[in-house]
């Protein structure tokens, strides 16, 4: 049995050996029609970069292995079962809508895990869009320029005017918008990272992360470590606090880019590992926001956030 997390580093005399040789390092005894069947069970990564069965490895290569989630349909019915479960709550989740800060052009709002961003077509489900005219009841309804997953919270930034959304959309494409994530992610994660795989989001539920370099700055994501701790309720297994900064971003970029790093988040039931004490909570939270003279900060509602906050530095 291979662990959720395994590493192992090429030695000198595998130098130069096709990856799927090179996994006889995790199972000494096994032949190699076994050893390529982890492709199917794991997601194999050399030096942090995802690779194929036939990829050739050189001495001093990390080569990581993580359990793959379970197939996408599976995945997709955790989701559903999950966005199920906390529809339920969703009148008490709208009750904790709130404006962070505003200005002239722009607004930040607070959104809890479990409610939608935006309305689904065809579905009459709570979401914060619904929720504008309650927010805003003496001006006209601001325009939500991003979003966040339905169970990541933090902040969803709006505009006031469509000047102010085109505004937004122009500092965006310039790299001048810095968002701040916080995250608890599996595992012991010993150094910053930045990844910079491009991402295939074309007709998928789940994101998937690409051997490839994306060109484009804005698509990178950056973590840096804060706080080493325990999983919330299971005290047995590691966790990492991280921070993690992007400047655009994309449908599951900072779920995916992490997860395939092997250190997927607390809570997250389509990037993540079976939990061993599941968790109601996803932990990914929009926490800071700053686009010109506009900033903002946003603690997220997390059990245990009074023991992390002081891991959090200054700017």
């Amino acid at each position: 049995m291979i662990p959720n997390l395994s590493t192992a580093t090429v030695p000198e005399h595998m130098n130069n050996t096709r990856l799927d040789g090179a996994l006889s390092l995790f199972l000494p005894d096994a032949g190699i029609r076994t050893r390529r069947r982890i492709f199917d069970t794991h997601t194999v990564l050399v030096n942090g970069i995802p690779r194929s069965k036939g990829h050739t490895v050189s001495t001093g290569d990390q080569i990581l292995l993580v359990e793959k989630t379970a197939p996408q349909e599976t995945a997709e019915k955790y989701e559903e079962n999950a966005k199920d479960t906390i529809q339920d709550s969703s009148s008490e989740l709208k009750k904790e809508l709130y404006i962070v800060h505003e200005d002239a052009l722009f607004a930040a709002i607070y959104k809890p895990g479990g409610l939608h961003t935006a309305t689904i077509a065809g579905k009459d489900t709570s979401s914060l869009e619904t929720e504008l005219p309650k927010l805003f009841a003496d001006v006209p309804l601001p325009i939500l320029v991003n979003r966040l997953d339905h169970l990541t919270s933090g902040m969803v930034m709006a505009a006031k005017s469509e000047e102010a959304a085109a505004l937004f959309r122009e500092i965006e494409n310039a790299g001048a918008v810095e968002k701040i994530y916080l995250l608890l992610v599996h595992g012991s994660v010993p150094a910053p990272l930045q990844v910079t795989n491009k991402l295939d989001m074309a007709k998928r539920k789940v994101t998937k992360v690409l051997p490839e370099a994306d060109p484009d700055p804005l698509r990178h994501t950056t973590f840096l470590p804060l706080l080493e701790t325990t999983v919330p309720g299971d005290p047995s297994s590691s966790a990492t606090l991280l921070m993690a900064a992007i400047s655009k971003g994309a449908r599951h970029q900072i779920r995916a880019h992490i997860a395939s790093q092997g250190f997927p988040i607390v809570g997250d039931p389509l990037y993540g590992v079976a939990e061993t004490h599941p968790t109601q909570i996803m932990y990914l939270h929009h926490y800071q926001i700053e686009l010109g003279t506009f900033a903002a900060t946003c603690p997220p509602n997390w059990p245990s956030w009074d023991l992390w906050k002081n891991s959090i530095p200054n700017k």
